[in-house]
C-alpha cells in the first residue's frame, strides 16, 4: 500500500506539469493573451507609461517566447529549479576585484560612490548575461556623457524596449539641466530593467520555497490564496458530508420502497432540483430569501455581518434578547451558499445510491443471508449498504473536483472573498499569476481526492487491494 501510494504521489508532478502547460498555453495563445497586460501603460503618458510596460513585461516574460514564459513560471513555482538572473549573486571575490579597477577612475572621489557604480556594473552584467569587464569599457564612456554613450550600452545589452528614441530624448533634456541627475537616471533603468529579468540561468541547481510570484498590483499571490483558501475549503468540508448524508438516506429509503410514493414523489424532486443552474438557484435565494421585498430571512452576501469583530464568539442573551454571536452569524451567512453547493450534488448522488442498493439487494449473498434467517436491519446495514458505497466512491473524484469549480460561481453571487472570487477577478483582469496559481491548487487537489477513492476503495472492499 506505502508503494502504490508514493507511486501515485509521484505521478502527480508530470500531470500537474501537463494541465498548467494546457492552462498557460490556452491563456497565452487566447485573443488579447497576455498581451493584453501590456495595454494598460498606453492609458499614461510619457516615461510613467514605458517603466509600466516595462514593469509587467518583467514580471510576466512577455519579451520572450512562449515556451520560455512557462518554463520561468513553472522553474518559480518548483521546489527545486534553476537560478534566475533576478536572484543572482557575484562572489565576493569578484566584488573586490572590480573594486581595484574603479580604484584607476580619477572622477570617482569616494567610497560610496565607488560601491554605488560597482552596484551599477552588477546589475548590467547580471541583466545582460556577461561579465562584467565587459560592461567596464562602455560604462567608462556612459559614466562621462550618458547621453552620448548611452545608445551603444543599450546595444551592448540587446534590449530594444529600452533604446527608445523617447528615452533618450527625455534623458537629453535632463543632461542639459543637470548632468549627474541624468547619470542617475540613465543607470536607474538599467537597474530597474534587470528586476526580474526573464533570463534564467542554467548555471546552477537551488532549492527554494515556492513562489507564485505577484499580481498585477504587486501583491504576493501565495499570501492571497493562504488568505482565500481557508472559506472556500471550509464550505466545501461542510458541503461533501451533507451531500453524502442526504444522498445515503434518500437513496436507500427510495430503494427499499421501490415504486412507493417516497421512492416516486423523491426521484420527481431529485431531478428537478438537479435541473436549476447553480447560478439561477442563487440569484432566486437571494432575491426570494435575502430581500426585504419578500422574506429577509438569511443574508445577501459575505460570510460576517459588519460588525462581526464586535461580537462575542458564541450567542448569548442581553437586554435586547438573543443575540447570535460570531460563530452563529458566520454559519447564518453560510446557509444560502451551502445550500446552493449541495442540491445539485445529492440529488444526483441519490440515484446513484438508489439503483446501487437495489443492484446488491438482487445479489446472491444478500438472498444467502435471508436465507439464513438474518434480519432485514443486519442485511441492510451490514451487507448492503457497504456494497453499496463503491459507486458513491466512485463518483467522489468527480464531485470533490465539481464543488471546487462551483464554489466559483456560488463565491461570486454571494461575494464571499474565496478562491472563487479570486480566480473570477483575475480572469477578467488577465492577472497570470494568480490565474495559474489558483489553476495549480484546484489540480492538487482533484489529484489528492482521486488518490484518497482508490485508497476508500480498499477500505469499503477487502477484495481491493494495492500490494
Amino acid at each position: 500500500m506505502l508503494t502504490y501510494i508514493i507511486r501515485r504521489l509521484l505521478l502527480i508532478i508530470p500531470t500537474l506539469v501537463g494541465v498548467t502547460m494546457l492552462v498557460f498555453f490556452i491563456m497565452a495563445k487566447a485573443p488579447g493573451g497576455f498581451e493584453s497586460a501590456l495595454n494598460e501603460g498606453n492609458q499614461s503618458m510619457g516615461a510613467e507609461a514605458r517603466r509600466l510596460k516595462q514593469e509587467i513585461t518583467n514580471r510576466y516574460a512577455l519579451d520572450q517566447p512562449t515556451y520560455i514564459q512557462y518554463l520561468r513560471w513553472l522553474n518559480q513555482v518548483s521546489p527545486v529549479g534553476f537560478k534566475m538572473s533576478g536572484d543572482f549573486q557575484w562572489p565576493e571575490e569578484d566584488k573586490q576585484a572590480l573594486d581595484a579597477e574603479l580604484a584607476d577612475w580619477p572622477w570617482i572621489t569616494s567610497d560610496r560612490d565607488r560601491q554605488t557604480t560597482r552596484d551599477r556594473i552588477l546589475t548590467v552584467a547580471i541583466f545582460s548575461g556577461r561579465e562584467p569587464s565587459e560592461v567596464l569599457t562602455v560604462y567608462d564612456r556612459a559614466a562621462k556623457q550618458p547621453v552620448e554613450a548611452g545608445p551603444e550600452l543599450f546595444e551592448l545589452l540587446d534590449s530594444e524596449p529600452l533604446g527608445e528614441q523617447a528615452f533618450w530624448d527625455e534623458l537629453g533634456q535632463t543632461q542639459a539641466k543637470d548632468p549627474e541627475k541624468a547619470v542617475e537616471e540613465l543607470f536607474r533603468e538599467v537597474g530597474f530593467s534587470s528586476i526580474n529579468k526573464s533570463r534564467v540561468r542554467f548555471t546552477a541547481i537551488k532549492l527554494w520555497d515556492p513562489d507564485l510570484g505577484t499580481d498585477k498590483t504587486n501583491r504576493n499571490v501565495g499570501d492571497l490564496i493562504l488568505e482565500r483558501l481557508p472559506i472556500t475549503l471550509l464550505m466545501n468540508l461542510i458541503t461533501v458530508p451533507l451531500i453524502y448524508i442526504v444522498s445515503i438516506i434518500a437513496g436507500t429509503v427510495a430503494a427499499r420502497r421501490r415504486g412507493g410514493f417516497f421512492d416516486v414523489s423523491s426521484g420527481v424532486v431529485m431531478l428537478g432540483l438537479y435541473s436549476v443552474p447553480v447560478i439561477l438557484a442563487g440569484t432566486l435565494m437571494i432575491a426570494y430569501l435575502a430581500t426585504s421585498q419578500y422574506l429577509r430571512w438569511f443574508p445577501a452576501s459575505g460570510v460576517h455581518d459588519l460588525r462581526a469583530d464586535e461580537m462575542p464568539f458564541l450567542p448569548y442573551f442581553n437586554t435586547e434578547g438573543f443575540q447570535r454571536g460570531y460563530l452563529l452569524d458566520f454559519a447564518w451567512h453560510l446557509v444560502l451558499p451551502v445550500t446552493c453547493l449541495t442540491y445539485a450534488g445529492f440529488a444526483y448522488l441519490s440515484k446513484v445510491q438508489r439503483g446501487a442498493v437495489l443492484e446488491t439487494v438482487s445479489a446472491d449473498f444478500v438472498r444467502t443471508a435471508r436465507a439464513k434467517g438474518l434480519s432485514e436491519s443486519n442485511i441492510l446495514f451490514r451487507h448492503v449498504l457497504r456494497n453499496s458505497l463503491l459507486p458513491l466512491i466512485t463518483m467522489a473524484a468527480t464531485i470533490l473536483p465539481g464543488l471546487f469549480v462551483g464554489s466559483f460561481v456560488v463565491e461570486y453571487i454571494f461575494s464571499i472573498q474565496g478562491m472563487g472570487l479570486l480566480t473570477i477577478n483575475a480572469a477578467k483582469n488577465a492577472d497570470i499569476n494568480i490565474v495559474m496559481a489558483t489553476t495549480l491548487v484546484g489540480s492538487v487537489l482533484s489529484l489528492l481526492s482521486l488518490l484518497l477513492r482508490d485508497l476508500l476503495y480498499a477500505v469499503a472492499d477487502p477484495r481491493v487491494t494495492y500490494d
